[in-house]
């Protein structure tokens, strides 16, 4: 009879997962999973065949908690503000899994529009209610910030910015205020 699998695969994905956090999708080895599980490689390819399959899986997992992580991020502001910064306080805090991410196509210019559409009406809703405009032109303004939001995230996940939070509202309301009056303007 075969021994019995002592390592789960939510285990084996927590490790990795930890991993990921700490050096990003390049530190992810047969080697550093099994150090981090105190096991040796067996386990881990009893459940992923490959290291590959591994990096794809934990890659959901940071998905999953990037949208638990602006989920829960305190609301100070209206929703599409507090969005915004918790989008650049994401990247700071978390720069690996940020650049997993973006790495991934995940920031896609495609999957942006996807995620305002689907799982950020609630954002879109409030950035058509504090500018008094269509939901649908809300949704440019929303794409278009997200997109500004996306390059101060950039350099904020990078370590090359000292940006405080103040620093950072001012910077998002100037970029919703300019798109909102370059859109109201061409209509």
């Amino acid at each position: 009879m075969p021994p019995k699998i002592k390592t789960s695969k939510e285990e084996i994905l927590d490790a990795t997962f930890h991993i990921a956090k700490k050096g990003g999708l390049s530190a992810i080895t047969a080697q550093s999973v099994a150090k981090e599980l105190g096991t040796s490689v067996g386990p881990m390819f009893r459940v992923f065949d490959t290291v590959e399959d591994l990096r794809v899986a934990v890659i959901s997992y940071v998905r999953a908690f990037y949208l638990s992580y602006l989920k829960q991020y305190k609301t100070q502001y209206s929703e599409f503000l507090t969005y915004g910064l918790a989008y650049v306080n994401f990247a700071k805090e978390e720069p690996h899994l940020f650049n997993i991410l973006s790495k991934d196509g995940y920031y896609s210019l495609d999957n942006i529009k996807k995620m305002i559409n689907e799982e950020f009406q609630f954002v879109l809703n409030s950035a058509a209610q504090s500018a008094a405009v269509s939901t649908e032109l809300a949704g440019e303004i929303f794409f278009d910030v997200l997109i500004y939001t996306h390059g101060i995230a950039n350099v904020v996940a990078a370590g090359n910015s000292k940006f405080n939070e103040g620093q950072i509202v001012k910077r998002l309301e100037t970029a919703f205020a300019a798109f909102l009056h370059a859109y109201k303007s061409q209509s």
